[in-house]
């Protein structure tokens, strides 16, 4: 799912950051 969104930020940069904030925040909750 996130590697969509990836491919998708290509065109749109701003959906790119949302892609990496939320793979940040599975890796937390992976943690938890």
């Amino acid at each position: 799912m996130i590697g969509i969104i990836g491919g998708s930020g290509l065109d749109n940069p701003k959906f790119l950051k949302n892609a990496e904030e939320k793979e940040v925040e599975t890796k937390y909750e992976g943690r938890i």
